[in-house]
């Protein structure tokens, strides 16, 4: 079944990917210059291209704590919400009713 569905993928133009996968290895093994390292990974740490990274990702770290902390916080009034509902109407909106 398996060879009838690497058939059918063929001949519709996609690779199986372990074929993929080796012809991409095989061409990384004689181009290996193209490999190497950018500037801000590989070079000067004090480079403008690196400072601007690590303001990126310090930007992007504090936008997702942010983020977080309104789902969190979204989540802490309804609970309160809910509290006091609960405690003006006892009974009406409890979970036994359901």
């Amino acid at each position: 079944m398996s060879t009838n569905r690497t058939l059918c993928l063929a001949s519709r133009g996609v690779r199986p990917l372990g074929l993929t996968a080796a012809l991409m290895v095989i061409l990384a093994l004689f181009q290996p210059g193209a490999a190497q390292a950018c500037a801000v990974c590989y070079g000067d740490p004090s480079s403008p291209a690196s400072i601007g990274l690590t303001w990126a990702i310090t930007a992007l770290g504090v936008l997702v704590v942010l983020v977080l902390t309104g789902v969190v916080g979204f989540f802490v009034h309804m609970n309160r919400k809910a509290a006091a509902l609960e405690r003006a109407q006892p009974g009406e909106w409890s979970m036994e009713n359901c």
